[in-house]
């Protein structure tokens, strides 16, 4: 049972064995990792939209900074309307005063327009980054796909 919520939302409850608190727990994340032909920085352009780290490729897609509208809805039926930060063939990047947590599902449109019907896409949050001074913070988002 756990498993099947675990595969729908990203995310479920634990009660540790040892200190008896509820926990939440997820699927760990680990990397894509590509090497950079001769361990060199790509050209100015590419380096600023994508991460790298000693010469290592981080980010499996090229971003692009957009400021779009988007409509995010967890799976407790909770819905906000924020804009996109960046956004890439593989995820996006979103801003918001909501507290979501490492590997939770959601489902988002992106970009979002409350005139027309629109298809939500399946998506894990996989970066959360407090601001320093201001409730919101920065969130990565990566599409998942579904299967059914």
């Amino acid at each position: 049972m756990s498993s099947n919520l675990l595969e729908t939302s990203g995310i479920i409850s634990r009660v540790c064995p040892h200190c008896d608190v509820t926990t939440p727990w997820g699927y760990a994340e680990k990397p894509v990792i590509r090497e950079v032909p001769g361990g060199e920085k790509p050209a100015v352009e590419e380096a600023k939209a994508q991460a790298f780290v000693g010469g290592i490729e981080q980010r499996r897609h090229y971003r692009v900074s957009l400021q779009l509208p988007v409509l995010v809805r967890d799976y407790d039926g909770g819905v906000e309307i924020t804009k996109s930060e960046n956004v890439s063939q593989g995820g996006l990047c979103i801003s918001s005063e909501k507290s979501y947590l490492f590997g939770q599902g959601l489902l988002v449109i992106c970009p979002y327009d409350p005139k027309t019907s629109q298809i939500e896409t399946h998506a894990r949050v996989v970066r959360r980054q407090e601001i320093e001074g201001v409730s919101r913070k920065v969130y990565g988002l990566r599409y998942t796909p579904q299967t059914g």
